[in-house]
Parts: C-alpha cells; structure tokens; sequence
C-alpha cells in the first residue's frame, strides 16, 4: 500500500585469493529502490557482506538495478537487476453492464454480476448501492474482503414499472485506489 515499504539483501562475495576493494554502488532505473552507501568496503578472501536494499513503490511495477564496481580484475562492475511490485487492490465488475432485455410491466427479471478482486492484495468494499428501480436481491455482509482472484455474486432483480427503457447506476466503494467502480 501506499506509503509501506519492503527490504530485501543480496550478498557481494570474494571467491577469490587476494583482497577485493568495492569501490561503489550505483542504483539506476527506477527511483524506488535505495540502498544504504556502504563503500568504499574491503572483502578478504572468502569473506561475505549483506547489502540492504529498500523498496518504496512509485508504481504499479518498478524495475532497477545496482551497479556494483569493484577492482575484481574479471568482472569490474556486476549488476544486479531488482523489481518490485506494488500490491494493490483492483476490482472488476463482471460483466460491466446488464441488460435485462424486454420485460413486460408487472414482471420480474434477475441476473448476477461479479465483483472481482483482480489486483494483487486484499480487496475491501465498503459500501454498495444502486439506483433506477433496480435491487440488490441478497446483499453481502460489509465491509467484505475478497482475496486476489477471489470473485463474490451479486444477484440484481429488476421490476418492470412501466413500459419503456429504464436504466440505473451500480455504485460499489472499496479501497480500489481508483476510487468508486460504477456499472
């Protein structure tokens, strides 16, 4: 979520005889990735140092790397490729609009839409509710959480009032940082 972070390490060796001077770091690509400076660092033979990485998420996916320099006379400079995924909760309606075809007044009609987690944390609606002569037949005990990939029902009854075309708006709030999802 926004304003967390995560920190993960990677480790620089000396595999060989000699002393191994790591003269810097440097981080490109994505500005979310920070590491604590910690060169100049001499590495003896067979000696090992933990390299703490911090990730602040700027977007959904962020890629960087690091740059290690050192004076290794066979690889001067390693690169260490780094992505993190921010999680985010996502919610899809499906489908995105119901049409309960020609209904004669006085008649009921029912069908479902999903409410999808589609994201890639734990998806919280608050608040659900709909307009236009439409009802919500059981509606769900909130706030309800749904898991990524996990899908709850939404069963919608329509009666028909009168003749002609009527329409409504399905209004769900939930922690989608898109804000309100309308259908």
């Amino acid at each position: 979520a926004e304003g967390e972070s995560a920190e993960r390490t990677f480790l620089i060796g000396n595999d060989g005889g000699a002393t191994l001077k790591v003269t810097s770091f440097v981080v490109g690509g994505s500005s979310a990735f920070i590491i604590d400076d910690i060169s100049p660092l001499t590495l003896e033979p067979e000696e090992e140092v933990e390299v703490d990485v911090t990730y602040m998420p700027a977007t959904e996916v962020d890629e960087g790397f690091i740059i290690v320099l050192s004076d290794d006379p066979v690889n001067t400079e390693v690169q260490v490729d780094l992505t993190g995924k921010w999680a985010i909760p996502r919610l899809e309606i499906d489908p995105g609009v119901l049409d309960f075809g020609i209904v004669p007044p006085g008649c009921q009609e029912q069908s479902t839409v999903m409410l999808n987690s589609v994201g890639s944390s734990t998806l919280v609606i608050e608040e659900i509710s709909l307009s236009g002569g439409f009802v919500i037949a059981h509606m769900p005990v909130l706030p309800l959480s749904l898991e990524p990939g996990e899908a709850s029902p939404l069963q919608i009854d329509y009666t028909a009032a009168g003749v002609g075309v009527q329409s409504g708006t399905l209004q769900v709030e939930s922690n989608d940082p898109a804000g309100f999802v309308r259908s």
